[in-house]
Order: structure tokens, then sequence, then C-alpha cells
């Protein structure tokens, strides 16, 4: 179960910023880590991704990376959650 603390950088243009943050808010696997007052004027945004899968992930990555206004994702981390319990 990865969950990927991501940067997005937004585009300069209102409107394009305007419609990835409305994309981002609607998506129940990314979380914003930014306020939405700020949101407004924002050009880098820090979300997490949670998904159930490493596939699933990869594929929140790819859409971010295709949605217009999105310039760049910046990788700040991935963990991978174990579902069996290390004693050592």
């Amino acid at each position: 179960m990865p969950i990927s603390g991501l940067v997005v950088t937004l585009s300069d243009n209102a409107t394009e910023r305007a419609d990835v943050l409305s994309s981002l808010r609607r998506d129940p696997r990314i979380e914003l880590g930014i306020n939405e007052p700020e949101q407004q004027h924002a050009v880098r945004i820090p979300i997490v991704v949670d998904t159930p899968s490493n596939d699933e992930d990869k594929q929140v990555w790819q859409w971010l990376n295709r949605l217009p206004g999105v310039v760049f994702v910046d990788v700040a981390l991935v963990g991978f959650e174990s579902d069996s319990t290390n004693d050592s």
C-alpha cells in the first residue's frame, strides 16, 4: 500500500490552476497539504497520494502529469506499508 508525498507545480495561468485544484480535491486518493484560501495563489501544492497498489499509485502519477495546468510533479517520498509485521 504505497503512500506518496508529492509536490505539484502548477501553471501561472489562474484558470488552469483552478481546474487542477478542483480535480485534486475531487479525487478521494489525494489529500492536499495546503488549506483552501492559500491554494488560490500557490504555484506549488504539496499532496499525499494513498492508493491500495503500486499500479494504482503509478496511474495517479501518470494522470497528474497529463493534467493541463500541471507543469511538474516532484516526489518528496514514497512509503510502502507491509501487511506483515517484523518482530526483529
